[in-house]
């Protein structure tokens, strides 16, 4: 209830509250913020009436301030006196100067073109003639070494042949003495076999005395005595021929570490002049073309020279008006900007008209073209110009271009081709049209003056009209002419000097390239040079280390090694050779031996001679065979012999041939050094030559430079003395006109007088220095607009209103925070009842439940029931389960009357049981109950009611036996009697009670 009372005052201050928002929101706040509003533009307007006057104030002091200044500037008329003789006596002196720079040109110019002209041609010359000398002589160098080098590359190769050659005498000489001692040998056995036949033979016809087999055996005996000592000859020759060997082999060795270093030198040597006859090759020189290069350059240079002096020939004839300098206003200024004075940017398509265009363009032809007026205005301020010029900008300039239809008028009254449109007349880049038709587009030029006449004053056409002479008519009536200045048009002389630059642009071009192609040539013959410098040098180093010592003796050393080794090995096959010899002849002893044994015995029979006469056959076939191989073998041997003979002679010629080539090449390098100097003496004569050229020119230069200075600073010098002039002038005028203001706004302004010494003070309002006028200017202009805009919506009484407003305003806010802190305070109290009620509730369910179950179970033994929230909280409410022998029922429904009797009793009893009363009565509860539950009933109330006492009305005797005290009422006589009977328990616990007493 308390609850629902304090909702009903929080909605009725919300409701409050809500009001007093919505009168914020819709009227005061509104209506606070529009008074805010007004008090601030009032406010400004206030303060840009105070800030107007401070400013106008400033205004008329400054304009106070620069007429004191004004008179106070009579000191500037003597410094400008001053200045105006310093800039006469300065001007004198730069004149003075230019003269003598110009005389000081013409002395260089004059001796330069004296001195070295003639000079520098001659030393050029000499230097070619040199260069031509020097590359024949060195290429005749070079002819007679690789001449040189052939001759011993040939001779070389005989010397290769004859060696090849004398390898091959030896060899047959060899297969010689082999074949002649296998010859002898063969007839030897022949002789042997011979004398054997004939013994057997004699023998065969009973002659033979047995002395032939004696002999033989006698001779066979003494061969074999000088076998054994050619053998025991050999043996010692073989020994003493290997310890030989041995010695030349450890000679061998000890050469080769010394001669390592000298075969790695001449491998290296080797390599360096294949190496340096490889680039020799790839060198692709031609000396003839290194000649016409170098005279085409040095014509080039001598028509680039003569171009050079026509062009300046040819500017120098042109007026100083065309041409137009100045330096870079700022940094990294883009000069391409800046287009150039007109008369450069046109080109005349006829000479004849060059006059005519000239008179037709006047004073607009020396006028500068820009790109823009920022350009012009960059020029004018920091371009340090050296004479008053007039810019067009090609942004801002507005051509006036005759109309086509007076153009074709005025073709139609003079004859056909005697008028034409200036601007047709000459040619010109796209990106100056505009400027070109500001120039020409508004002139005719006609052939005579009849035609320019008849052209000019025509009623149809009426405009500027120039003849090719240079006669000019002018529509108002004015006409110019019968004169012409002296010498060529400035156009024609343009035109030759921009012919002249065309030319010498491209024979400088030509004389770039050509020069570059020398130099590269150049480049080329010096490798070429030095290639074949290299080449001599690893060639002369080849030949001083094939002549080393340590070489030679090495090859030497070698050679005999060599040679040691083919006689130990020939020692070695002629003992092989001897020894086997001897073995055959020891064999053939024995056999000789056995014969004469034989024939002693008479044993010999005749199939022995047949064999012998067989063998002797052979013998004698083997031997003639050897007889022709040796004869051949020996006229091989002097066919081979005679072909060395040969080599030899040709090797000693080639020798002549090498050694005399060899002095021819001498000869020649020594010449080659010779011109090598002399080329190198006249090169530096030229390069002397034409530095001497090159600081003249820089001299020549230099004093140009020095000129263009001078006249600069006349240029400057005449400037200045102008603007003084102009200066002296407006002085006069403002000082007049400075003495009228003064007098004027001192009687304008009264408030001036007293604040006189504080106009021009340092750091004060007045301080003209630092503040800038033109932001004074500016801002007076803005506040008078802005307190215009601000005067037609002020409210001047916006103050008070606001006072008001923000006063009820405040009071509103007031209220409003009291009654939401009072809202505040029973929101919480509203929350803490919440959470005791919770806590509260919580507790009495756990009781309750816990009871609920012990009173249900004692009512109905083997039965449970409890109490479960529903979704999990007790807020939500509360559900009853029963479960009989620990089986839990679905719903109340599947209980019986007096179970659910007994459950709704359990759950009463509970809730009695949280909070127990003194005293309950209980009006047969039990009616409906049998017996045993009638003492359940009992035996639970005095379990969980110890504390309480139950009047319990009952007719059931199973109540009884549990009450204290039973009451029994009862008619007696037609009257209701009431019996009190002390029960059991009652008694039992009054006994007990007296026990404890007398104890």
């Amino acid at each position: 209830m308390k609850k629902m009372q304090a909702q009903k005052t929080m909605e009725k201050k919300e409701s409050k509250v809500n009001e007093i928002n919505k009168l914020l929101r819709e009227d005061i706040t509104p209506t606070l913020e529009k008074l805010r509003s007004q008090r601030s533009a009032y406010l400004q307007w206030a303060s840009n009436s105070t800030e107007i006057e401070r400013l106008h104030r400033q205004e008329t002091a400054y304009l106070y301030y620069q007429a004191r200044e004004t008179l106070r500037e009579g000191d500037e008329e003597n410094r400008l006196l001053a200045e105006e003789l310093q800039l006469k006596d300065a001007l004198k002196r730069v004149e003075k100067e230019e003269s003598e720079l110009h005389a000081s040109m013409k002395r260089l110019e004059d001796a330069r073109s004296a001195r070295n002209g003639d000079e520098v041609e001659e030393v050029h010359r000499r230097e070619v003639e040199k260069s031509k000398e020097l590359v024949k002589e060195n290429s005749s160098y070079v002819n007679e070494i690789q001449s040189v080098d052939r001759e011993k590359q040939e001779l070389r190769r005989s010397e290769e042949r004859l060696r090849l050659s004398e390898k091959s005498v030896s060899e047959l000489r060899e297969r010689l003495r082999r074949k002649e001692v296998e010859c002898e040998h063969v007839k030897k056995d022949l002789a042997e076999e011979r004398v054997s036949l004939e013994a057997l033979e004699k023998r065969l016809e009973g002659k033979e005395s047995g002395s032939s087999f004696s002999e033989l055996v006698s001779g066979q005996r003494r061969w074999q005595v000088e076998v054994a000592s050619r053998i025991k000859q050999l043996d010692q020759r073989y020994k003493e021929g290997v310890e030989e060997l041995k010695r030349c082999e450890e000679r061998v060795k000890r050469c080769a570490s010394d001669a390592a270093s000298g075969e790695s030198a001449l491998r290296a040597c080797e390599e360096r002049i294949q190496s340096a006859r490889s680039e020799l090759s790839s060198v692709a020189f031609d000396a003839s073309e290194f000649d016409r290069l170098e005279a085409r350059v040095s014509g080039l240079e001598r028509e680039c020279s003569g171009l050079r002096r026509s062009l300046e020939e040819a500017e120098s004839e042109v007026s100083s008006s065309v041409q137009f300098r100045y330096t870079d206003p700022e940094p990294g200024f883009d000069r391409s900007r800046v287009k150039g004075v007109v008369a450069e940017l046109i080109e005349v398509r006829e000479e004849r008209y060059s006059q005519a265009v000239e008179v037709a363009a006047g004073g607009k032809l020396y006028q500068v073209v820009v790109d823009s007026e920022k350009t012009g205005e960059l020029l004018l301020k920091k371009g340090r110009l050296q004479r008053r010029v007039t810019i067009i900008p090609l942004n801002r300039i507005k051509h006036r271009t005759l109309p086509q239809a007076k153009v074709a008028q005025a073709q139609r009254v003079a004859p056909r081709g005697q008028v034409q449109l200036a601007l047709m007349l000459v040619g010109y880049e796209k990106s100056v049209q505009e400027a070109i038709e500001y120039v020409f587009g508004s002139t005719l030029v006609c052939e005579s003056l009849e035609v320019a006449r008849k052209v000019t004053f025509n009623p149809a056409i009426r405009a500027r009209t120039v003849t090719v002479e240079g006669d000019v008519f002018e529509p108002s009536g004015i006409v110019e002419g019968g004169s012409r200045r002296r010498g060529a048009p400035v156009l024609s002389l343009l035109a030759k000097a921009n012919k002249v630059r065309g030319e010498l642009d491209a024979k400088e071009r030509e004389l770039e390239a050509s020069s570059r192609e020398l130099s590269e040539m150049r480049k080329r013959a010096e490798k070429y040079r030095s290639a074949k410098s290299a080449l001599e040098l690893a060639l002369h180093n080849l030949e001083v280390l094939e002549k080393a010592e340590g070489v030679a003796e090495e090859a030497l050393v070698r050679e005999e090694a060599k040679k040691k080794k083919e006689e130990v090995r020939e020692l070695k096959r002629l003992l092989e050779e001897a020894c086997e010899e001897e073995k055959k002849g020891s064999e053939r002893l024995l056999e000789l031996e056995a014969r004469e044994k034989e024939v002693e015995k008479g044993v010999v029979m005749e199939a022995e001679v047949e064999a012998c006469r067989v063998r002797v056959r052979d013998l004698t076939k083997a031997s003639e065979e050897c007889v022709n191989a040796c004869e051949e073998l020996r006229l091989e041997c002097e066919e081979v012999c005679g072909e060395c003979a040969s080599l030899r002679e040709s090797i000693a010629k080639q020798e002549a041939g090498v050694a005399e080539h060899g002095k021819r090449v001498e000869g020649l390098e020594r010449r080659v050094r010779e011109v090598k100097e002399e080329y190198e003496k006249v090169k530096r004569e030229a390069s002397e030559k034409k530095e001497e050229a090159r600081r003249q020119s820089e001299e020549l230069r230099g004093l140009e430079k020095a000129l263009e200075a001078c006249a600069s600073e006349r240029v400057r010098v005449e400037g200045v003395l102008k603007q003084n002039g102009v200066k002296k002038a407006k002085l006069e005028k403002a000082r007049s006109e400075a003495e009228r203001r003064v007098a004027s706004l001192l009687s304008e302004h009264k408030w001036l007088a007293s604040e006189e010494s504080e106009v021009g003070k340092e750091g004060g309002d007045y301080d003209f220095k630092r503040v800038k006028m033109e932001e004074v200017h500016s801002r007076v202009v803005a506040l008078e607009e802005e307190q215009e805009q601000l005067g037609r919506r002020l409210n001047k009484k916006v103050l008070g209103m606001m006072e008001k407003a923000e006063s009820e305003y405040e009071e509103l806010l007031k209220k409003r925070e009291i009654i939401e802190k009072d809202k505040s305070q029973i929101e919480k109290v509203i929350e803490e009842l919440d959470v005791k009620k919770k806590e509260t509730l919580a507790t009495t369910y756990a009781k309750v439940n816990r009871d609920f179950g012990s009173i249900f179970s004692t009512l109905l033994p083997d039965a449970s029931a409890r109490l479960e929230p529903s979704n999990g909280n007790v807020l939500e409410g509360l559900e009853v389960r029963v479960a009989f022998g620990g089986k839990e029922k679905e719903s109340l429904s599947e209980l019986s009357g007096g179970q659910r009797s007994l459950l709704a009793l359990s759950l009463v009893l509970s809730l009695l049981l949280f909070k127990p009363a003194p005293m309950y009565i209980l009006d047969e509860v039990d009616a409906a109950l049998d017996l045993s539950h009638t003492q359940n009933i009992g035996r639970m109330l005095r379990k969980h009611f110890g504390q309480s006492q139950f009047i319990v009305v009952s007719l059931k005797e199973g109540m009884f036996t549990n009450a204290n005290v039973l009451f029994r009422t009862k008619f007696v006589d037609g009257v209701s009697t009431v019996t009190r009977t002390v029960g059991q328990v009652e008694e039992g616990e009054e006994e007990g009670e007296k026990r404890r007493k007398r104890v």
